[in-house]
């Protein structure tokens, strides 16, 4: 993780801010005021719908600079192979096989989400 120091970096009223990273807590040294109401609250000032439109510009700004096929594709990939560890864990398949139940597998999984969803739906009524 890179922490850039803030322009408002003030050494004398800095704070400190544990940041948790892939479960790895971290300590950020910050004086921006932003982040010393983030420390003093233990919150953000944002509501959920600012943090969302926040989170949609930085998704919008990400695809106007690359292609959002390229972005995902390592993303993409380890979710079929989650599948293709799930049916053939050992190896032992030959590829079209293996390719074919993972297949199986995905579709499965995607139906079992649309049957929650569905289940969702019918309690929230």
């Amino acid at each position: 993780m890179i922490v850039r120091t803030p322009k408002c970096f003030d050494p004398e009223v800095a704070v400190t801010c544990n940041v948790r990273v892939n479960n790895v807590v971290k300590v950020v040294v910050a004086s921006c005021p932003t982040w010393r109401r983030l420390e003093q609250h233990g919150r953000s000032s944002l509501t959920p719908a600012e943090r969302s439109l926040r989170a949609r510009i930085g998704a919008y700004s990400l695809h106007a600079t690359h292609d959002p096929r390229e972005t995902t594709e390592p993303a993409r990939h380890a979710f079929i192979a989650t599948f293709e560890a799930q049916v053939d864990p050992l190896g032992e398949l030959p590829e079209p096989e293996r390719l074919r139940r993972a297949e199986a597998a995905r579709k499965a999984y995607f139906t079992r989400l649309a049957l929650r969803s569905v289940k969702a739906r019918r309690r929230s009524r």
